[in-house]
């Protein structure tokens, strides 16, 4: 199954589900984020699991999987920008004081 959340001159970015697997009375549906981008002559795709779909006894639940790496890059651009942050504004009192 795809969802097409966003497709605009060669870009998608997808939902997309895998082939369901099952275990005993359990079954799992992969869940991916995917983006598309297409060129004429190519084009590249970042697809990343996002989650996990798990039904047992006709429940369904949504099993969410964490990403460490990219919420380490999440901290790391919120650091620098907020380091950025302070030397402008020091560098401002200092400019003011002079």
């Amino acid at each position: 199954m795809t969802r097409s959340i966003h497709r605009k001159r060669g870009i998608a970015w997808q939902l997309r589900t895998g082939r369901p697997l099952e275990a005993g009375d359990i079954t799992l549906t992969p869940v991916a984020r995917r983006l598309l981008l297409r060129w004429p002559s190519g084009g590249f795709v970042w697809q990343y699991p996002v989650a996990v779909f798990v039904e047992q006894e006709g429940e369904e639940a949504r099993v969410p999987i964490p990403d460490p790496t990219r919420m380490a890059w999440y901290a790391l651009i919120a650091a620098t920008l907020f380091v950025l942050l302070i030397l402008a504004w020091l560098n401002a009192q200092k400019e003011a004081s002079a």
